[in-house]
């Protein structure tokens, strides 16, 4: 089985964005892309990248965005602020390196 997998989605006019996602047994990492070229992360309207990360066994409905929630909500899931960085740059490497492949 695969320690990875990849996802994509290359939107189109309304319909959804596009946007590329690895998921792990534990976590879900997703890129939304300024436009169907993929080489650009598009900004957040809050600022910041639009990118979303999640750890889906203690949150399997993905209800916190792990790089948007305040520190006290990463105290309550039993995570720190590192922890979520070290991950994010870890999932980012692997989805690099499985859009290349």
């Amino acid at each position: 089985s695969r320690a990875q997998v990849l996802t994509e989605c290359w939107g189109a006019g309304a319909g959804p964005d596009t946007q590329a996602a690895v998921r792990t047994d534990r976590y879900k990492y997703v890129e939304h892309y300024e436009d169907t070229s993929r080489a650009k992360v598009r900004t957040h309207s809050a600022g910041g990248e639009d990118v979303e990360l999640y750890d889906l066994k203690k949150d399997p409905s993905e209800a916190d965005n792990l790089l948007r929630v305040p520190d006290a909500t990463l105290v309550r899931l039993g995570t720190t602020r590192a922890d979520v960085e070290s991950v994010r740059a870890t999932l980012r490497t692997a989805l690099t390196g499985l859009r290349a492949e």
